[in-house]
């Protein structure tokens, strides 16, 4: 399946006209109990896009996750990112709007650019120690987050990654965090904690 996914993502071919093939393409293999990421190391841009899953398995032997794999997968409630993924791409999880929880693996060592932006069930997200940046976007509108603690591997928080997070009561910030990009907070009425010292 690999040569297929290759031969669809060639520049020959129209950017939406490819990503709807590679919609339909999945759907039907799926459809057959057959799944094409078990011969891949790469979930391809725009995998899942739309689909109306629920739940999905990431098999083991996936090492990248490209852009816009599952956005606007409107249904799925929760996925298991597994340690062997070492890269993820932008907006991964975009516009998911059922999902509630993400696991990301100490394989990574940046929460990727957009990877839930507009996630408006995400309630919790546990951010491991292997991170150091928090990447532009990561949890924009995520409305329904309630708390976060990010580890003292963090030293980036970009620009806009909690902004519209209305829901957050509390977030902890460590003094290993020496950067902070504009409107990060942006309309979070909520306590922020920065080396131990409190501010609304």
């Amino acid at each position: 399946f690999k040569y297929c996914y290759d031969y669809m993502n060639s520049d020959d071919i129209y950017d939406n006209m490819n990503h709807l093939v590679i919609g339909q393409f999945t759907k039907l293999l799926l459809k057959h109990d057959i799944n094409p990421l078990d011969y891949m190391e790469e979930i391809p841009d725009y995998f899942l896009d739309g689909s109306d899953i629920e739940s999905f398995v990431i098999p083991n032997n996936i090492k990248r996750i490209e852009d816009f794999a599952f956005s606007s997968c409107k249904n799925l409630e929760s996925i298991q990112i597994p340690s062997s993924v070492k890269e993820i791409g932008q907006n991964v999880f975009w516009d998911c709007i059922s999902l509630e929880s993400i696991e990301i693996p100490n394989s990574l060592t940046s929460i990727g650019y957009g990877i839930a932006c507009g996630c408006i069930s995400l309630k919790s997200i546990t951010i491991p120690s292997s991170i150091t940046v928090l990447d532009y976007e990561a949890f924009r509108h995520c409305s329904s987050l309630k708390s976060i603690k990010i580890p003292n591997s963090v030293t980036s928080i970009e620009a806009c990654v909690f902004e519209g997070c209305t829901g957050l009561t509390s977030i902890e910030i460590p003094s290993s965090v020496k950067e902070i990009g504009y409107d990060a907070f942006l309309d979070c009425k909520c306590t922020i904690t920065y080396d131990g010292t409190k501010k609304q």
